[in-house]
């Protein structure tokens, strides 16, 4: 609705309509509910998967196996960083998409934040189990 604003006019005072701006789309803050799970990405030679737990470790895995070294994610606004080890110290900027995809675009090196190369990791849903009930078929016994 456009905010109404008084505006003297030859004299007289009227109300006239003027357009308020649209509000910026600030992109909202995190939580870690929204970071926590499983991502990875398929590329030519190799497979890449990690894990965002809860208590800000990041396991990383490359072709099946567990890299030797954790990583460190945090929350910044609407940005998760992740620093990866002790040995690196670039800090590595991600967002969450619409579709709970993690997408990084942004490195932090040596305290100035620069471009990166864009990749999305896909968001790996969690397998579902079959509860012990519902596993089990009855026996029937033959009268």
């Amino acid at each position: 609705m456009p905010e109404l604003k008084q505006t003297p006019s030859k004299g007289a005072k009227e109300l006239k309509a003027e357009p308020k701006e649209p509000p910026t789309k600030a992109a909202r803050e995190l939580n870690p509910a929204d970071v926590v799970g499983r991502y990875g990405a398929d590329f030519t030679a190799l497979t890449f998967r990690f894990i965002l737990l809860e208590n800000g470790v990041v396991q990383n895995y490359l072709n099946g196996k567990k890299e030797p070294e954790d990583s460190k994610w945090k929350i910044q606004g609407a940005e998760v960083h992740i620093q990866r080890g002790k040995s690196d110290r670039d800090v590595f900027v991600y967002r969450i998409e619409p579709n709970g995809d993690f997408t990084v675009f942004a490195r932090i090196r040596n305290g100035k934040r620069e471009g990166f190369q864009n990749q999305t990791y896909k968001k790996i849903k969690p397998e579902t189990k079959e509860t012990p009930s519902k596993a089990i078929t009855p026996l029937v016994r033959d009268k």
